[in-house]
């Protein structure tokens, strides 16, 4: 909260400047010393707390998008939260809501059309070599934004590839923002965490969404990198 605020009060921005995304995460991913609400309480309730705390924590009185950080084993106990999840978004607290940590194509399914307020984002962990298409054409044909974090650490024997180097090179760039380049292409956005070259990659998406850089220019640039990557396509 500390720096979205500190960010607005130097540029003059507004909260409304900002996006503020969290996670509602179940029992068995929480830090024991850490919890973010009491672990005897209901599904439900411990959805209400979670949140409490990430809008205490975050400074904000409502959060762009709350993800559910992983299914629950059983339909019924991920469709409580949902739910839960839900009124939040009914009461103003939660703008849009987004699942995390899908494997199962059926499970992505059956939360999505069992859920009165649709999934607009789906957050995956991206290794290229067990990369499942269905899932991104599932987010295209949702109009869902596929998000995907660890893109660089998990596919790191691709990177260092000598014609993934050279494609990369042809465009001056180096491996890693060819990789954002090229899952921006195919409608994935990756998760930057780098703490090193933020500032650098952000200014590089923001060439990419205006136009004045373009990378994969065609089908066949698209393939050629999938080709490389070991990554089927939809």
């Amino acid at each position: 909260g500390a720096g979205w605020r500190a960010a607005a009060s130097k540029l003059g921005l507004e909260r409304k400047d900002f996006y503020l995304q969290t996670k509602f995460s179940k029992v068995s991913n929480q830090d024991i010393n850490n919890m973010p609400y009491n672990e005897t309480s209901s599904l439900s309730e411990m959805v209400f707390e979670s949140v409490k705390g990430s809008l205490q924590h975050l400074q904000t009185d409502y959060l762009d998008a709350l993800i559910l950080h992983s299914p629950y084993t059983s339909m019924e106990e991920t469709l409580t939260v949902w739910q839960a999840m839900e009124s939040l978004v009914d009461n103003g607290t939660v703008l849009q809501l987004g699942i995390s940590n899908f494997y199962k194509y059926d499970t992505l399914t059956d939360l999505y059309n069992n859920a009165r307020i649709k999934p607009t984002i789906l957050q995956n962990h991206l290794k290229t070599i067990t990369f499942d298409p269905r899932f991104l054409q599932f987010t295209r044909e949702h109009n869902m934004q596929y998000q995907a974090f660890w893109t660089l650490t998990s596919n790191t024997h691709h990177l260092e590839k000598s014609d993934i180097k050279n494609m990369a090179a042809r465009k001056g760039l180096s491996p890693q923002l060819y990789m954002y380049a090229f899952l921006l292409a195919l409608q994935i956005t990756p998760l930057d965490g780098s703490k090193t070259h933020q500032a650098e990659d952000v200014d590089f998406f923001l060439k990419l969404q205006n136009g004045t850089f373009q990378v994969f220019e065609t089908e066949e640039d698209i393939i050629a990198m999938a080709d490389a990557l070991d990554m089927p396509l939809p």
